[in-house]
């Protein structure tokens, strides 16, 4: 009975002090350790391209390329730019002496390269070729900025809904939906519209010009788009397939009509 009880006090005080002493910390594989890389270094994250940095000086810089935000101001015209030393760059264009003449349309420039790059215009050469589809290009920036298709980056938000893009060109007018501006004004009627694009198609219907010609047959067209549909005619494609039983057609409002056969919905019917 006596070393039951021994027994029984014994474990009590062992329990005790394991309550009372502080926990072990658990032990740690020096495999298990992160291995710090010069990746691992950079802390500071852009929120809008997930690009990082190592110094937050740094990522407040980049973060003017995303908000546009263009404080260096260029003494001579007034043109603004998001960094110094391009500012510093484009001052040297004021009173330069521009030796290098395009010997295609006259046009000089400070520059050779700048001259060998504007040839490229007259030339037709696109010597950036994209790595993923094989696309080229006349200008380096445009193939960089094509490639975002493939990398499915979208560095540029819209502040106002936070939809991403991959162009601050399509950034800039999808920001028409919030403010409702309509700046491309007709001439001819007043009419407003968003993006310059839709402005000159309208445009069409005052001159009646029809600048698109169906390589096929001679027949023109206003739009652009209209052409492409015609060709299809000539070409065969039908790129408009039923998602319920897979026939193609050439044109979607034909696909939409045939889709009747299979959900029995008419929505162009009014019934009242």
């Amino acid at each position: 009975m006596t070393s039951t009880i021994q027994s029984t006090t014994t474990t009590t005080r062992q329990q005790q002090q394991k309550q009372d002493s502080p926990p072990r910390k658990p032990r740690v594989s020096l495999w298990a350790l992160p291995i710090e890389t010069p990746s691992s270094k950079k802390k500071h994250r852009c929120e809008h391209c997930s690009e990082s940095f190592s110094h937050l000086s740094n990522l407040k810089k980049h973060r003017l390329v995303h908000d546009r935000v263009k404080p260096h101001k260029c003494p001579d015209c007034g043109k603004r730019f998001s960094q110094l030393s391009n500012m510093k760059k484009h001052r040297l264009t004021h009173g330069q002496e521009k030796p290098h003449e395009c010997p295609d349309c006259s046009k000089k420039f400070s520059d050779l390269s700048n001259m060998k790059r504007h040839r490229l215009i007259h030339t037709g050469e696109k010597p950036h070729r994209c790595p993923d589809c094989g696309k080229t290009f006349t200008q380096a920036g445009d193939m960089k900025t094509h490639r975002l298709i493939h990398t499915g980056e979208e560095p540029f938000r819209c502040p106002d809904c936070g939809r991403t893009f991959t162009q601050l060109g399509n950034m800039k007018s999808h920001r028409l939906i919030h403010t409702g501006e309509k700046p491309h004004i007709c001439p001819e009627c007043g009419k407003g519209f968003a993006q310059q694009g839709n402005l000159k198609n309208h445009r069409l219907i005052h001159t009646g010009e029809k600048p698109h010609q169906c390589p096929d047959c001679g027949k023109r067209f206003s739009e652009l788009g209209h052409m492409k549909t015609h060709r299809y005619i000539h070409t065969g494609e039908k790129p408009h397939e039923c998602p319920d039983c897979g026939k193609r057609f050439t044109r979607p409002i034909n696909m939409k009509k045939h889709r009747v056969v299979h959900t029995g919905e008419f929505p162009w019917r009014d019934d009242s």
